[in-house]
């Protein structure tokens, strides 16, 4: 079950939905996801029942239900262009480097090739951090302060 938006869009890639995939990284920004529901807003040019292909790719691939909804919400960059963004940054930060700079300067007519890092994933991002989520079982019940457990090693006041 994908919990995060890069995730469901890598899902969709494996299970071999290569035009759906290339709509999702380069024309969709996701505006929220949950779970189950997700809410983004395709850029123009994308085919009109996208929200429907992707919720029929997750729910073959999850066998689950999702829910997709459409937004004219601004939402986040797209994945391809959240990529990019990296780059350019790692590009500018490697052309600032000292020992770039002096060679840059010794040798005139070079230019810097492409900046490449090994720690991004294929959309050109850095590993998510997703928390893992522990729930309690449902039919537990809540505690206050007071009603903690007795600890033998405590100070009773």
């Amino acid at each position: 079950m994908p919990r995060t938006w890069r995730e469901a869009v890598a899902l969709v890639k494996e299970r071999r939905e290569a035009l759906l995939h290339g709509h999702l990284r380069n024309a969709v920004h996701m505006v929220s996801f949950v779970p189950g529901e997700i809410v983004i807003r395709p850029q123009p040019g994308v085919p009109a029942d996208l929200g429907r292909q992707l919720q029929q790719a997750l729910e073959r691939a999850t066998q689950q239900p999702w829910r997709i909804r459409l937004s004219q919400e601004a939402g986040e960059l797209t994945l391809d262009e959240q990529g990019a963004e990296i780059i350019q940054f790692q590009r500018r930060s490697a052309k600032a480097h000292p020992l770039v700079k002096a060679i840059l300067a010794t040798f005139p007519d070079a230019e810097l090739g492409e900046v490449r890092d090994h720690a991004l994933d294929e959309y050109g991002l850095p590993p998510e951090e997703v928390p893992d989520l522990v729930f309690a079982p449902l039919d537990a019940e809540l505690l206050d302060d007071d009603d903690r457990p007795f600890d033998p090693g405590s100070s009773m006041d």
